[in-house]
């Protein structure tokens, strides 16, 4: 097909099987392609697969936003939304449910944000054309009956997220006076309503049996076990809990996270009396009726705030109003009712277990449970205690401003600072430094500043980057990342890199293809099973804008190169590491220019080398607590949370 500059139809595409749906489309639709048609599509796998069929297409890099006021006005209107006093009866039994879904829509907001703004350029740059063609996501919602309650807690969201294009697609056209055209696409395999009716039956029966596998085995636990103390509910990682735990002999753990036990194997499970709960393991029947009048009391209460109490949360031409309208009603009609029960549920867990402290993995997330935990928990006058596991962009357009932990334990003085900034009492961020890092306080050797000598060249150690959610970071920004490094590398003689990708990441087979492509010009290996201290001790330089990836590497004493061009990192290492650029503990750089100039300097100045591991040793010191003893203090502050906890009755 010809390129042409007046295309009647525009054809986006963000999965991979909407390709095949597009040339079915167009096979049945022969005035479609008389009339021009324009193929954007969504990512670079998917160009890749239009490439290979040999189908001509607009790169979604002339399209997509470029700045972080979708990040910035995400967090403005739901501060706006749910900080207003009409919001204020959206609440039960004690636990704020705007403070629990706060995360849920920023994140919504975002979505829309992001294909809102990709969907109103494609217009706005193709003014010829008349019809825009958007595909429903393959991803089927079928299993979502079988594990409802699982689905409503991992991502409440989960069925506004997956018709988030279609839903701005609509809109825009509306608004434009465009023709949308949304495809029926039948699924390559349908599921039956008997099967699906069987699903659920064997879902249940399953869940039934484990249900009665856990009363046994935490029975026997009970009975054949002396208590423990203190007591601590835990919702986290067992690879977070163990090292707390092994210091704490006579403590009793009780967790949340089942599938968890697997990790932990049976010795540790005897050992430290662990216990299996969650919100479903005691009955709350018997609330069934104030729940029935708490739903009543919300839709009455939405209705009317529906009405007239909501803004039109206009951006770029288009008004995200009514997806916003839509998205709560979903919230209300198909969360809430199972998000009462769980908090039922804790209520009734906290009040029979009644632990000394709970300790959570996070309490800004997108899953429920944490929150849960931490407010009931609060209710409970029960201390709730969370660990730092990484930085956080604490500025505009932060993700994780509102925590619900009334605890949060961090690294070091500097993070402290950074939420007493934004309003947390100081006494409410005890610092205790970081349990991963007390691992490497052996394999660090602060005297060991410079391990190339013998080496010839520079060997630089870059940590691969993935796509996460793809309104935040796109497959673009992956490839722009890796693009840069080989740039520069590629003019610095004799340098090697060796390029760490995380074990098992989803699209593997892609970041592999994609990093062979870009380094084809630079000796590089790809490392994926290797620990972090062996390629440090392997390598003379880190180029990173992983958080924590970039403190380990000062941990270590590496010479550093904090670098990203995708906007929202870029603006985490302005918010954060450039203190530690000011006390000549790493570079910064934010331009090719700038990170070409930071790779020529360290491959041409040993001496310049080794003044920054020098430094970076100091700035780990002076702006964290990194000295082994983390877990001692996480054990202490746990002790001291549960004598001083003052139980309240529940609400």
């Amino acid at each position: 097909m010809p390129e042409k500059h007046n295309e009647e139809s525009i054809f986006f595409l963000y999965e991979l099987a909407h390709i095949d749906a597009c040339i079915r489309f167009l096979d049945e639709h022969p005035q479609v392609r008389e009339g021009g048609y324009l193929i954007v599509p969504s990512g670079l796998k998917i160009e890749y697969a239009l490439a290979e069929k040999g189908l001509p297409f607009r790169s979604l890099r002339e399209y997509r936003p470029r700045d972080t006021s979708r990040f910035r006005l995400a967090e403005e209107w739901t501060v706006k939304t749910f900080d207003s006093p009409q919001w204020k009866w959206f609440q039960y039994r004690g636990v704020s449910l705007t403070q629990m879904f706060f995360l849920n829509i920023q994140d919504y907001f975002l979505r829309l944000l992001y294909y809102g703004t990709i969907l109103e350029n494609l217009l706005v740059r193709h003014p010829a054309a008349r019809r825009l063609v958007v595909f429903p996501s393959s991803h089927s919602l079928q299993a979502v009956p079988v594990q409802k309650i699982s689905s409503v807690r991992q991502q409440p969201l989960l069925r506004e997220l997956l018709v988030a294009v279609v839903s701005c697609a609509r809109l825009i056209g509306a608004q434009r006076g465009i023709e949308v055209v949304i495809p029926v696409v039948i699924p390559h395999a349908t599921v039956s309503v008997k099967r699906l009716r069987l699903g659920r039956l064997v879902f249940a029966l399953k869940r039934a049996l484990l249900e009665l596998g856990m009363d046994i085995y935490n029975a026997s636990i009970t009975l054949l076990r002396p208590r423990g103390t203190p007591r601590i509910l835990a919702s986290d990682y067992w690879r977070n809990i163990e090292p707390i735990l092994s210091q704490l002999p006579r403590g009793e753990l009780m967790l949340f996270d089942r599938t968890e036990t697997f990790k932990a194997g049976v010795k540790n499970l005897w050992r430290y009396r662990v216990r299996l709960y969650n919100f479903s393991s005691f009955s709350v029947r018997n609330r069934k009726r104030v729940r029935a009048e708490a739903e009543r009391m919300f839709k009455e209460r939405w209705h009317e705030l529906r009405a007239h109490g909501l803004p039109e949360y206009s951006y770029s031409g288009f008004a995200l109003r009514p997806l916003m309208v839509e998205a709560l009603d979903g919230l209300c009609a198909n969360v809430i009712p199972q998000t009462l029960r769980d908090i039922d549920g804790a209520y009734a867990m906290l009040t029979r277990l009644a632990p000394d402290v709970v300790f959570l993995r996070a309490s800004v997330s997108l899953q429920t449970h944490f929150d849960i935990l931490a407010q009931v928990a609060r209710a409970r006058g029960i201390p709730s205690l969370e660990l730092q596991h990484g930085l956080e962009n604490l500025g505009p357009g932060s993700y994780s401003k509102r925590h619900s932990a009334e605890y949060i334990a961090v690294y070091g003085p500097v993070i402290q600072e950074e939420f007493v900034a934004v309003g947390y009492p100081r006494e409410r961020i005890p610092i205790v430094g970081s349990p991963r890092f007390d691992s490497y306080q052996r394999a660090a050797d602060p005297s060991a500043t410079d391990r190339s000598e013998g080496r010839k060249g520079m060997a630089v150690l870059c940590i691969g980057t993935l796509v996460g959610v793809e309104s935040a970071q796109d497959e673009y920004d992956l490839e722009d990342y890796y693009l840069a490094l080989a740039r520069a590398l590629e003019k610095v003689p004799g340098s090697s890199v060796v390029i760490k990708l995380r074990p098992g990441s989803a699209h593997e087979r892609f970041y592999l293809s994609t990093i062979e492509r870009i380094f084809a010009r630079v000796p590089h290996t790809i490392a994926q099973y290797e620990s972090f201290p062996e390629l440090f001790d392997s390598t003379d330089v880190v180029a990173s804008y992983y958080s924590t990836t970039v403190l380990e590497a000062l941990k270590f004493g590496k010479p550093t190169i904090v670098y990203s061009g995708e906007p929202r990192e870029e603006a985490m290492i302005r918010y954060h590491f450039t203190r530690y650029a000011e006390a000549g503990g790493l570079l910064t750089a934010y331009t090719q220019e700038e990170l070409e100039e930071a790779f020529r300097s360290l491959a041409g100045d040993t001496a310049l080398r080794t003044r920054l591991a020098e430094r970076a040793n100091k700035a780990i010191k002076q702006f964290h607590l990194f000295d082994g003893g983390a877990s001692g203090r996480i054990v202490e502050l746990i002790e001291r949370l549960a004598r001083r906890q003052n139980r309240c009755p529940s609400p």
